[in-house]
């Protein structure tokens, strides 16, 4: 369905953006940067060993490139796009708070899909992104609504019970990186919120130790956040002495995907990596594996996109990626204007972009759909309010 809208917008965007060549021309730059990522995505999908299944993410990859001007262009002939963004946004933040909170009191959600008590799933079933979804898209409605409605006592009050319920429902997640940029994004929020921050310091502040006693006090959300981490990391203690300490990376299991993402890059071409999308069977292989556990097998990537651009696109891969963190941290601090509700709008939309690349947390897949879709709807944003700001 997705795609479907994807070849819409394409085909409306090549018809009127003839008429609106200046728009396009203003971020030659970052176009140039594109067409050179998307073509060095193909010279290493076509020196790939699965050349077919690398294709399959870099081929048309340039879609991304259309989709970001699509968005910009679109919102620059008609920003009354942004409102519609916003009322779209919340009716579905809305509609699945609703439905998560009735998950938890009854059970099963409004499609039959049960909450088992450790893990909170809701509309999602068997993909347990939940809490994922919110921080993805909480921190562009918050910032709507600051735009929208900061003067409506009732839209205020909307917003903050949307907020304390959001992040709530991220603890019953059970996902632990969405946690952790839970707890980032409240901090954020004390930094940046442009109008009465010292009530909403106190409000934050006090739901942060309102968390961290939820925690303790929640067995399941505890065992999960808390006890099952430390077992991850296999740290026994005996009294004030270590017993026994055998530390990974996150997990035995992260740490299996990671070491067998490094073998793959030494045996690939260092500079372009083994292919886009390669990793799923080069992992098969015996001379890349790095056994912990015989139980522990292969997956679609190594689960963090700095080691996935390493093994599957090399150095040069890795470099891009690294860039374009460091520029969007440095653009996080970069404008002081008198506009700080825009401006406000504009680091929020970094804050995402931050934590969907953040170097040192487990991730999706590099070139998953969903997870690039994320990204670079969120790019459209930015140069949208760095444009305008």
């Amino acid at each position: 369905l997705v795609e479907i809208f994807l070849i819409l917008l394409f085909v409306s965007f090549l018809i009127l953006s003839r008429n609106n060549l200046g728009l396009i021309k203003k971020n030659i730059f970052k176009i140039y940067f594109f067409i050179f990522l998307c073509l060095f995505l193909l010279i290493s999908s076509l020196n790939s060993s699965h050349i077919l299944l690398s294709l399959e993410s870099s081929l048309f990859y340039f879609r991304y490139g259309i989709f970001v001007l699509s968005i910009y262009f679109f919102l620059n002939i008609n920003p009354k796009l942004e409102n519609s963004f916003f009322f779209g946004l919340l009716f579905s933040l809305l509609f699945v708070l609703i439905n998560s909170d009735f998950q938890i009191y009854f059970g099963r959600d409004l499609f039959g899909n049960i909450y088992d008590g450790t893990r909170l799933s809701s509309i999602f079933g068997d993909e347990l992104i939940l809490g994922d979804y919110f921080i993805n898209f909480l921190p562009i409605l918050i910032s709507l609504f600051v735009a929208y409605f900061n003067k409506n006592l009732f839209y205020n009050v909307l917003f903050l019970l949307i907020l304390i319920n959001s992040v709530f429902l991220i603890f019953y997640s059970g996902e632990r990186i969405a946690v952790f940029y839970a707890v980032i994004y409240l901090i954020f929020l004390c930094i940046f919120f442009p109008i009465k921050k010292k009530l909403l310091n106190i409000i934050l502040f006090t739901l942060i130790i309102i968390s961290i006693i939820f925690i303790y006090l929640n067995q399941n959300i505890k065992e999960r956040l808390v006890n099952q981490t430390i077992r991850d990391l296999k740290i026994t203690l005996n009294g004030e002495n270590t017993k026994e300490t055998n530390l990974f990376i996150f997990s035995q299991q992260h740490q299996y995907y990671y070491e067998t993402a490094l073998n793959i890059f030494n045996g690939s071409n260092k500079l372009i990596g083994s292919g886009p999308k390669t990793y799923r069977e080069l992992c098969k292989e015996e001379k890349f594996k790095s056994f912990y556990d015989n139980n522990i097998v292969c997956s679609t990537s190594p689960h963090n996109y700095y080691i996935q651009a390493l093994s599957e696109t090399g150095i040069i891969g890795i470099i891009i990626l690294a860039s374009v963190f460091i520029y969007f941290l440095m653009q996080l601090f970069r404008f002081k204007t008198s506009d700080n509700i825009l401006n406000f709008k504009y680091k929020s939309v970094i804050f995402v972009i931050l934590t969907n690349i953040f170097p040192f947390m487990p991730s999706g897949s590099l070139f998953n759909n969903y997870y690039s879709l994320i990204l670079y709807f969120n790019f459209s944003l930015f140069i949208y309010y760095k444009s305008k700001l």
